[in-house]
């Protein structure tokens, strides 16, 4: 439960208080003065509350009213006392005490009473009293002295002696009105003259605060013999006098809420005062009938519980697990460290989380780094109470890559989102401070979905740049509004998915893309070639154009070369996703492509098969098999004419069902993410293929045969091969070559199997010349194959078993690292078999 209020506790009002408190030690030297030279006197307090002064003795009414009153009470220590009289006595310093009574509006609204107000010591003299000179402006109050004091009788302050002090002939016209009394100790040293004045209880002034009517209510209700009296004389009088009441709310013991409920007289009884429903919380008790007490005193106090359902489940991770959260991805765990980057060298103890409790949720308790994605998902609750939400967030520095979502439980949308915005990476070295992945509070208002049932989603899809995830201490039932001074108030950024690409249809600009070269730009212009044709772009809005803002051809990009990178997202729902693109028009050279951001393997290739011109058209592309990995999308260009151009827009990466999907042209995918795309080198290029160590060992070639003789045919399968061997056109003998030559990454599953056509590829054990497998994520060769069956230049076919253990993302290899001795290699129909 958020705690809106500091806690307080009922107190039910005696004439005096009955409560024992514990005198304090005071040495031999009775004057105690602080570290500022002000004198101070130990356990020196006013008593809670007031007492009726009553005359017994009185013979008339007239005596009885000039005798009668309300006495406050204060106690100092017996040893205290004792010492004060002792050091007077020796002629050393004197002592004297007194009480000031006054109303208490002069206490709130005037001055306090202390040394400076009260005597003018160190400040301005704000009251004077009978027998001392009125000076323009001061307050006129009590001011009761003594000499000497008697021991107390009250029970509990066995150990003390007794200031009292009564106001008496009390005005008809003030017995509503509330007075305080404060009782202070004067200490004469020589010239030297100290005040110190009794302590209230909690530092409160109202609690010695009372008003003549409350009194006789008071006395009435304890059957004191001065009862009848003081009602009569104090109470009837002002019966019907407007005052108030308060209705305290309390959720268990803690306070909550304090109204003060008007349109009610001194002494009136109430019946039957209404509850409030508060949503998300449950009425355990309530006093709703009494005596309305003078000047608001009367105080009816109702509880609460919170309703179940309203709480998200272990919010501070306070079980030392994840009990009611679902993490998906290794983004993190449960730890108890409350601090991190130990051992840096600004600070070797580490910076603090600022974690509450014992518990939170930390990135590190998994790994060191931002490479994971993920989710965590909270359980649901139902929006109540006043609306807010509190949580904490470090680390999960941009919004478009981590953020916390809220849900709606019944549709699974995301209603609204929020970023780590006070998120800052500050270093001070003089206080040994880094930041970086510290806590921030930020408090969220969620009013707008009262009653809706909803979870909390953290989405982690960055793997740099602070994508950790760091939580605690997600309250989601407030009974009031949290308190501003202690929360960041939570900004909603676009309402997030990590199943949709951020900003897809560049509405925010270039919010959440990445662009590595001169390309294109954001504008919104509806047609280009407006001298020419004057086509229509066909897109909604903004749109990222490869054209300046007026669609001129004069304002083109064409000539420069660079990509587009998307945030990543999780392919989820039917797998299916769409776009519009426009120029883009040779497939090697400018596209679009889908990379599993984690193994870096490409799952879709795309480009603009239907171009007209640069006109966007819209497709569909079908990703289905790669449900559950998390991607992102490039736009590659690689050209500088010829449509090396890129127009974008509308890209949506999530329909939940493929009925949802629009009736677009159907992308065709260029490559195969469980296979080696142009494995068969069918394109007539190397598409798929790149040279990542010295020369290419070989080309892309439609020859039938070798050594200048159609007899000696290579035996390839289709219309190409890739070849080094020997070649019966412009260049026979490419064995002088050296060189490696990588595929597309790919994955392979457990127990797969390859096969190939090889030729030339000299046996040995050094593998110099070779193909092999190796693990696109440790660089581990997976395996590796020469031609043990070498026939001169003819392709021999070869199937081989892989025994992986789990489905690893790679690639294959074409090594060439020999001149001679059939330092030459020829491939075709590259398959991988899929277990």
């Amino acid at each position: 439960m958020g705690i809106m209020k500091k806690k307080t506790t009922l107190t039910v009002f005696t004439l005096l208080a009955s409560v024992a408190f514990t005198a304090g030690v005071v040495t031999a030297n009775p004057v105690v003065v602080a570290a500022d030279g002000d004198f101070t006197v130990a356990d020196f307090k006013m008593l809670d509350g007031a007492s009726a002064r009553y005359s017994i003795t009185a013979q008339t009414e007239q005596e009885r009213y000039e005798n009668s009153g309300i006495r406050f009470h204060a106690v100092l220590p017996t040893t205290t006392y004792n010492a004060y009289e002792s050091a007077e006595a020796g002629g050393e310093v004197k002592v004297s005490y007194g009480m000031i009574i006054a109303p208490y509006s002069y206490y709130t609204n005037f001055a306090e009473f202390n040394a400076a107000t009260v005597f003018g010591k160190g400040g301005d003299k704000k009251y004077y009293w009978k027998g001392e000179e009125a000076v323009s402006g001061q307050r006129q109050i009590l001011n009761i002295t003594y000499d000497t004091l008697e021991a107390s009788t009250e029970v509990g302050y066995e150990t003390y002696h007794e200031i009292k002090g009564s106001i008496t002939k009390i005005l008809d016209t003030n017995y509503a009105t509330e007075f305080v009394g404060r009782a202070y100790v004067k200490y004469e040293q020589g010239e030297d003259v100290q005040y110190d004045f009794a302590e209230y209880i909690d530092g409160d002034a109202k609690n010695s605060t009372r008003s003549p009517a409350y009194i006789a209510q008071l006395a009435e209700d304890k059957g004191l013999d001065c009862a009848e009296w003081l009602k009569n004389s104090y109470l009837k009088p002002v019966e019907t006098v407007a005052t108030t009441y308060t209705i305290e709310t309390y959720v268990g013991e803690t306070l909550v809420k304090t109204e003060q409920k008007e349109g009610v007289t001194i002494n009136e009884q109430l019946e039957n005062v209404a509850t409030e429903n508060y949503t998300g919380f449950e009425l355990v008790s309530a006093e709703t009938s009494g005596r309305v007490y003078a000047n608001g005193n009367l105080t009816l106090k109702h509880v609460y519980k919170e309703a179940d359902g309203y709480q998200v489940t272990n919010g501070g991770f306070e079980t030392g697990d994840l009990t009611g959260w679902t993490l998906d991805g290794q983004i993190g765990d449960v730890s108890s460290d409350t601090t991190y980057w130990k051992g840096d060298g600004l600070n070797a103890d580490g910076f603090p989380f600022g974690l509450d409790g014992t518990y939170m949720f930390s990135n590190y308790a998994v790994s060191s780094g931002d490479e994971q994605m993920g989710t965590l998902t909270s359980s649901p609750f139902t929006v109540g109470g006043s609306g807010w939400i509190t949580y904490k967030l470090g680390g999960m520095k941009n919004s478009y890559a981590t953020w916390l979502s809220v849900v709606d439980a019944t549709t699974n949308q995301t209603l609204v989102s929020f970023g780590n915005s006070a998120w800052n990476n500050a270093e001070d070295a003089e206080a040994k401070m880094k930041h970086g992945c510290d806590l921030h509070a930020y408090r969220a208002n969620l009013q707008e979905y009262m009653g809706r049932e909803v979870y909390l989603r953290i989405e982690d899809c960055a793997m740099s740049d602070y994508g950790v995830v760091f939580a605690d201490s997600f309250d989601t039932l407030y009974f009031g509004e949290p308190d501003a001074d202690a929360y960041v108030t939570a900004t909603p950024i676009t309402a997030s998915d990590s199943r949709q690409v951020r900003n897809g249809n560049f509405s925010d600009k270039m919010y959440g893309w990445t662009k590595d070269g001169e390309i294109g730009v954001i504008n919104a212009c509806e047609r280009y070639w407006p001298n020419n044709e004057n086509f229509e772009y066909n897109n909604v809005g903004n749109f990222f154009s490869a054209y300046g803002s007026d669609g001129h051809s004069n304002d083109v990009y064409e000539g420069n070369m660079g990509s587009l990178t998307s945030t990543i997202f999780k392919i989820s729902g039917s797998g299916w996703i769409t776009y519009r693109i426009g120029g883009m028009k040779n497939y090697d050279q400018v596209y679009m492509e889908v990379i599993d951001a984690q193994s870096g393997v490409k799952l879709g290739h795309f480009y603009n098969q239907s171009m007209h011109h640069c006109s966007l058209i819209s497709y569909k592309a079908d990703l289905s098999a790669f449900v559950g990995k998390y991607a992102y999308i490039r736009f590659v260009d690689n050209a500088t004419g010829d449509y090396g151009l890129i127009f974008c827009d509308e890209i949506v990466t999530y329909y939940a069902n493929e009925t949802d999907v629009p009736n677009f042209e159907l992308a065709i995918n260029k490559v195969d993410a469980y296979n080696v795309t142009n494995g068969d080198f069918e394109t007539g290029t190397l598409f798929g293929w790149t040279c990542v160590k010295g020369d290419v060992p070989g080309k892309v070639t439609e020859v039938n045969y070798f050594w200048n003789n159609e007899g000696n045919t290579i035996g390839k399968d289709g219309n190409f091969s890739f070849a080094s061997v020997y070649l019966n056109d412009q260049n026979p003998n490419m064995e002088h070559l050296q060189g490696i030559l990588r595929s597309n990454t790919f994955y392979l599953k457990q127990n797969s199997s390859i096969y190939f056509k090889l030729s030339g590829c000299r046996q040995g054990e050094d593998y110099a010349v070779c193909v092999r497998i190796v693990n696109a994520l440790t660089g581990e060769i997976i395996a590796k194959y020469n031609n043990p069956n070498r026939a001169d230049a003819k392709l021999i076919p070869y199937t081989h078993e892989i025994k992986n253990a789990t489905e690893v993302p790679c690639y294959l290899e074409i090594v060439d690292e020999a001149t001679n001795d059939w330092g030459a290699i020829g491939l075709d129909s590259i398959r991988v078999f899929q277990a």
